[in-house]
């Protein structure tokens, strides 16, 4: 095999184009010694002095949380960093190409639909979007004319409606009503047609607020399919975790699993390209994620400040959930040092600051004022330095890559997370227990996802719309909004016996408990509804409506979606209270082999 057929976890094609993170800390290290050195001459007593300020607020403990050790974590990047798997670039190349060439010569609207859903439930449709497109614009206009729902099995119309939303296509939940009788019921003789059933199930995911048929739709099927969960994984899979709410790393894996009896040559290549696509992306993910962790050590904030966390695994899997395509490499590795500090920050005001440093602290990003910065104490001062640098490179990250010069909005973004931070230290400093609404409008923002958001959307390259993106993606009602919102009660739902010991404030459950006089399992309840509410929310955000005519663009809504997928993953707990294997679910998706 010669060398220009194989793909290394850094492609020729891209690899002088990679961020030198390693440099870039220790230009970090060399920055902040510099300023150190100019802000120690004024600042010997700057604790003392912070101290001072406002000596009327009321104190908050330091904290010693019992962080789970990372030395597990750093050990399995360490051996990551010594895989080296080699794809061959000119066989995915070739069955692309076959790929391309199934996808013209379908021979129906079934076939079409059959092996576009197969693309995306393997998680490679990002190589064929153009092919995907052209047959879905043609799908929806048998659709609208209802020559198709007049031709097809529930089935089809199932799928085509399902696909049609993914994509960002509005179609009415009217095309079910052939499958209904005179009373509006799904007709008796469709109790027996699993796979009818199971399409049906899938698209009722798609539903947006309001749309009563859908639910019915999902109530009628998920009846229907409990009989057969048990002699099929497929339905019982489902029932457990509709495709629409899942990561397409973990469902690839299903799909493959569930056709492995099947000996259609055309699926043979779908999966055989799925796997090669797999070692590829693994490859890419691997180094990485070795690349965040050198830059984590090179920043050095995890010696410094010794209360906070040092989890990369956890900071990696949320820009790899978002951004799992292979042309995002620099955007993901520029978002996992963005989650790193919102971590560090969030733990500052979590577990260590006394309110007097909290609120210098704020001060100080909103003004973001280097002038200012020596009235911080030591280590505020080093999270700030932190904190500017990596703004920094970002913003010239995105001025050299597309252009714009966003350096204002990404301090914009910070000051308002800050913001909330310090909303909720005067909480819980206080024990005051707000109203949920108050607290979701503060929670929310304080998820991080609204502020990692943003940068993405930068790093994507995309130009500002009229009303400004910070403006568009920070505001309450929006696609990251309810996205974020998703994240926030998930945490709340599933909150553990780890935050419990960190003294966390009160969560959405206990302020609606409180507030509505009902009990813990009502209160769950409520929430695991509004959980529902605001997915339907959220796929309303992605589609093209008179009332939405131009949304975000669809790449960046899957960013949204995908962080809203990565929840279930990230914050369920086990019956004891204790979170799931996070290092589990990243060996998944970035050392096992399909």
């Amino acid at each position: 095999m010669s060398t220009t057929s194989c793909l290394s976890p850094w492609p020729s094609v891209i690899i002088d184009q990679r961020p030198k993170l390693a440099r870039g800390a220790a230009a970090s290290c060399s920055w902040r010694m510099q300023q150190r050195e100019a802000l120690n001459k004024n600042v010997s007593n700057s604790t003392s002095s912070a101290t001072q300020l406002n000596g009327n607020l009321p104190l908050v403990p330091r904290l010693n949380p019992n962080y789970r050790s990372s030395s597990s974590e750093h050990n399995m990047v360490s051996l990551l960093a010594r895989e080296r798997k080699v794809v061959s670039l000119q066989r995915m190349e070739a069955l692309k190409n076959k790929v391309r060439l199934i996808l013209r010569s379908a021979a129906n609207t079934s076939e079409m639909l059959s092996l576009v859903d197969a693309i995306q439930q393997l998680g490679i449709a990002y190589y064929f979007e153009e092919e995907i497109g052209n047959i879905l614009i043609s799908v929806r206009g048998n659709l609208l004319n209802d020559g198709m729902i007049k031709e097809h099995d529930l089935h089809d119309v199932s799928l085509a409606f399902r696909l049609l939303r993914q994509h960002g296509c509005y179609v009415s939940p009217g095309v079910f009503d052939s499958f209904k009788d005179g009373k509006g019921a799904f007709k008796h003789e469709l109790e027996q047609d699993v796979r009818g059933l199971l399409s049906l199930y899938e698209a009722s995911f798609l539903g947006m607020d309001g749309e009563v048929s859908l639910h019915e739709a999902r109530s009628f099927a998920t009846s229907q399919l409990q009989p057969f969960r048990q002699a099929s994984t497929k339905v019982a899979r489902a029932l457990e975790q509709p495709f629409h709410h899942s990561l397409a790393g973990f469902q690839a894996r299903r799909y493959i699993q569930d056709c492995q009896d099947q000996e259609d040559w055309k699926h043979g290549i779908l999966i055989e390209l799925a796997k090669l696509d797999c070692d590829y992306t693994q490859s890419l993910y691997q180094k990485e994620l070795w690349e965040v962790s050198k830059w984590w050590k090179g920043l050095g904030l995890a010696e410094e400040l010794g209360f906070i966390r040092d989890q990369v695994l956890v900071w990696f899997m949320f820009p790899l959930s978002m951004l799992p395509e292979p042309h995002l490499w620099d955007c993901r590795l520029n978002i996992a040092k963005v989650v790193a500090l919102i971590y560090t920050i969030d733990d500052i005001y979590d577990v260590h600051g006394s309110m007097e440093e909290l609120q210098l602290f704020t001060e100080t990003v909103a003004r973001w004022d280097q002038g200012f910065v020596h009235t911080l104490p030591a280590y505020l001062r080093t999270c700030f330095m932190a904190l500017h640098d990596v703004t920094l490179e970002i913003q010239s990250h995105v001025q050299k890559r597309h252009g714009h010069d966003v350096f204002d909005k990404l301090k914009q973004v910070w000051a308002t997370l800050t913001q909330a931070y310090m909303e909720e230290a005067k909480w819980k400093s206080t024990r005051f227990m707000p109203k949920t609404e108050e607290y979701l409008r503060n929670r929310v923002v304080s998820t991080g996802l609204p502020a990692s958001s943003v940068h993405v959307y930068y790093l994507m390259g995309f130009s500002e719309p009229k009303d400004g993106p910070v403006d568009a993606l920070l505001q309450r009602q929006g696609l990251v909004w309810y996205s974020a919102m998703i994240l926030r009660l998930w945490d709340d739902l599933g909150s553990t016996m780890d935050e419990q010991e960190r003294g966390y404030d009160a969560s959405y459950i206990e302020c609606y408990m409180k507030e509505f006089g009902v009990t813990e399992e009502e209160a769950r309840e409520h929430v695991e509804q509004m959980i529902g509410s605001a997915w339907e929310k959220l796929n309303r955000e992605c589609l093209v409506l008179p009332t939405n005519p131009n949304p975000f663009p669809p790449s960046f809504a899957r960013v949204a979606l995908n962080a809203a997928r990565a929840c279930p993953v990230m914050y369920q707990c086990e019956k004891d209270g204790r979170l799931l294997d996070l290092e589990g679910h990243i060996k998944t998706l970035v050392v096992d082999r399909i």
